[in-house]
């Protein structure tokens, strides 16, 4: 399942970003050269309408969904440790107000 997830997040992102499974059932999305909000909530938007549709995995239908948290360089650290922990604090937080949601770190 998280190797078809991976692949489908593939196509929400581009050529020169980054996906990288985080730990668990957590990956981590680097969009190079992005800075403004409405440009990280475009490629958000991709990823929550994915996971809006069940995986089809052999005779089964799973359902998912997911929870994003956003952070900015420099805004929001200036290490790659810091943003991560700033985007999972963010993330945290759209767990908490339910399914397929996101936050931006504040």
């Amino acid at each position: 399942m998280l190797k078809i997830i991976a692949r489908q997040l593939t196509k929400c992102i581009r050529e020169n970003d980054t996906l990288a499974r985080q730990s668990g059932n957590e990956f981590t999305v680097i969009l190079q050269s992005l800075t403004s909000l409405p440009d990280a909530i475009s490629v958000v938007s991709k990823i929550i309408k994915l996971f809006k549709h069940p995986l089809e995995i052999g005779k089964y239908k799973l359902f998912t969904s997911v929870s994003i948290g956003i952070s900015f360089y420099p805004a929001d650290g200036n290490k790659s440790e810091t943003l991560i922990k700033n985007a999972e604090t963010a993330m945290h937080l759209a767990k908490d107000h339910g399914k397929n949601n996101y936050r931006v770190y504040t």
